[in-house]
């Protein structure tokens, strides 16, 4: 049997732990052994094909599910588990305990990413272009830091023991928040194409209900821009606060080796200044942007009214 930690991340705090335990009674799921603390855990019976599944939430917005499968056919089992427990996830702890995360999750205002470590005993086939590292008796594989790509997986071979969980989880969060910044850039990208796809169509507009119209466009931009800023913002706190608590762990040698394999550290110091910049870019490049593009049309449109007797809406 292989373990199989399935790790999903949206930015949370410590009052996020509360409302979820506040919801249990909502969830129409069997669950027992909670656990309540620093984190929410507790043991689910009975969803799916899975006789059991360890469920916890952090005060970082960490949501880990554990499970136990056979080592037969583990990447197939790994991308499954992402979609069933996405789908528990949304279903039964979002739509219940949060309805409102659970509403910007569907609409897509905040990106839900997942990422599977495959613990097995037994040595597993990779894809090409994985980095291997050997780590005491164990082998840890996983993707090019450089490497922004969702749903993926990291294998640890040689070794079950959930004692290199601790380290694993920073190594997931970084792997899913790396996933959540690439999710949020190309939004921006997107909104700036918007932006500038307005700009463009003002070259020709004469007409005060044309303009309406590109009004319309950059006021839903504005806000959608507003909420992935706010999202932003508050990842931006996640990450300095997650770095820092990695920075305080007191480590093991051997969880000291593994995450030093891994480059937790780095990757960590690498999305607080990606998270930086994406600050900058929202609030100093997007929004003067959005100002610019308004300006203009308010003052096209206090020309035009300037020479209709009947105002800008007769």
């Amino acid at each position: 049997m292989a373990k199989l930690i399935c790790v999903s991340w949206i930015p949370r705090s410590y009052i996020h732990l509360f409302e979820t335990y506040t919801g249990l009674d909502k969830i129409t799921l069997k669950i027992s052994d909670v656990d309540f603390q620093d984190a929410l855990s507790f043991k689910i019976t009975g969803y799916g094909s899975y006789p059991e599944i360890w469920f916890t939430q952090d005060w970082s917005g960490l949501h880990y599910f554990t499970v136990d499968v056979p080592d037969e056919g583990i990447p197939n089992a790994a991308v499954q588990l992402m979609r069933d427990m996405q789908e528990l996830l949304m279903n039964e702890i979002f739509s219940k305990c949060h309805p409102v995360t659970f509403r910007q999750i569907a609409s897509d205002s905040i990106p839900l990413d997942f990422h599977v470590v495959v613990m097995s005993k037994e040595r597993l086939d990779v894809r090409p272009g994985f980095i291997q590292k050997n780590v005491g008796d164990f082998t840890v594989a996983f993707d090019p830091k450089e490497a922004y790509t969702p749903g993926t997986v990291s294998y640890v071979f040689g070794s079950e023991d959930l004692a290199l969980k601790r380290v694993l989880l920073y190594h997931a969060y970084t792997e899913v928040a790396c996933e959540f910044l690439m999710n949020m850039m190309k939004r921006m990208i997107r909104l700036y194409h918007e932006v500038d796809s307005a700009a463009d169509s003002l070259k020709t507009l004469s007409d005060v209900q044309d303009m309406k119209v590109v009004m319309d466009v950059l006021n839903e931009v504005s806000k959608e821009s507003g909420e992935s800023f706010g999202k932003m913002k508050q990842a931006q706190e996640n990450f300095k606060l997650k770095l820092d608590e990695f920075r305080r762990e007191q480590f093991s040698q051997l969880e000291r080796e593994l995450s030093s394999a891994l480059e937790i550290e780095q990757t960590l110091e690498k999305i607080n200044v990606d998270a930086s910049y994406m600050h900058i870019q929202r609030g100093d490049v997007l929004t003067e942007y959005l100002k610019s593009i308004s300006s203009t049309i308010n003052s096209r449109l206090m020309l035009l009214s300037a020479g209709r007797k009947r105002g800008f809406f007769g």
